[in-house]
């Protein structure tokens, strides 16, 4: 079974969009689909289309990220930012949720024949679970899942106060493995490898600030948390290759990642600017057309 897995990443996902326009038209048919956060609003949109008809759900995707902004994100609560003090978050997911509501067609999600999988975490008990094609309303779960932390707020399930799941596994790969897949194409929104910093690029007139540490760090968790599981699967499979893993079995992995960040930090992730839209769109393509070059 041939599988897709997409990560996190906010307005980086337009990134994978491009990536999944070249491997579509190359003829990837997707039987499984996993995704977090923005990868979740990805995999579900796709998901509502057949294998057959994958090159039709991507040019839908790509009219999707065409006509996106960021008023149709996110909006500021009344009091602005500083609302997060006291709200679950610094800004309003409503236009979001509206989005979800109006493009996502959970009948067709579940009779596509396609397995759907959205990482989601349950903030209350801190436990990673992935709400499939049969979760209802799928929307609220893709809403939940794309709830980027501190910035969109968390949605209210029947499992509980729920978010990104994320912060927990960004590139949830397990459950494709899990589901039998033998070949698997994931696309991450962050280097394979942490970006270098200096601190002169604090960006505010400083050399450093305790803001651009804590803003530095919260980078580095989540590129840490959206390449861990890459890693083990690649580990994995260097060691079944290598006979010292019998307990496992050999994956094809074909991972796209971008060769230099895609965003200037996490606040960035939600800056909606349609023609940087493309310019990811336009990116993700190159990636994808170099890798399957290679």
């Amino acid at each position: 079974m041939h599988g897709l897995v997409l990560s996190g990443g906010g307005r980086k996902g337009a990134f994978q969009v491009g990536v999944l326009d070249v491997l579509a038209a190359r003829g990837a048919r997707w039987e499984f689909l996993a995704g977090t956060s923005v990868g979740a609003i990805n995999t579900s949109y796709l998901a509502a289309f057949p294998a057959s008809a994958t090159v039709e759900g991507v040019e839908g995707l790509k009219r999707l990220w065409g006509q996106l902004d960021t008023r149709g994100v996110w909006k500021h609560w009344l009091l602005g930012p500083a609302s997060g003090i006291w709200k679950s978050s610094f800004f309003n997911a409503s236009p979001l949720h509206r989005l979800l509501r109006r493009e996502l067609n959970e009948g067709a999600v579940r009779n596509s024949g396609r397995q759907l999988r959205l990482g989601i975490v349950q903030y209350g008990t801190g436990e990673y679970f992935e709400a499939t094609e049969k979760s209802t309303p799928l929307w609220q779960y893709v809403a939940a899942s794309s709830s980027y932390p501190g910035g969109l707020n968390p949605v209210e399930l029947p499992e509980g106060m729920c978010g990104d799941g994320g912060v927990v596994s960004a590139t949830p790969l397990k459950g494709a493995i899990d589901a039998g897949c033998t070949k698997i194409d994931v696309v991450i929104t962050d280097p394979l490898s942490a970006h270098p910093w200096r601190d002169q690029d604090s960006g505010n007139g400083t050399r450093v600030s305790a803001l651009t540490i804590v803003m530095r760090s919260v980078a580095l968790l989540m590129h840490t948390a959206m390449v861990a599981d890459v890693r083990r699967a690649m580990q994995v499979n260097q060691d079944v290759a290598e006979g010292r893993d019998v307990h496992h079995r050999m994956i094809e992995l074909a991972v796209y990642a971008p060769d230099r960040p895609l965003s200037s930090g996490p606040l960035g992730s939600l800056d909606f600017n349609p023609e940087e839209t493309q310019r990811l769109i336009a990116y993700g393509r190159e990636v994808a057309e170099s890798r399957s070059h290679s």
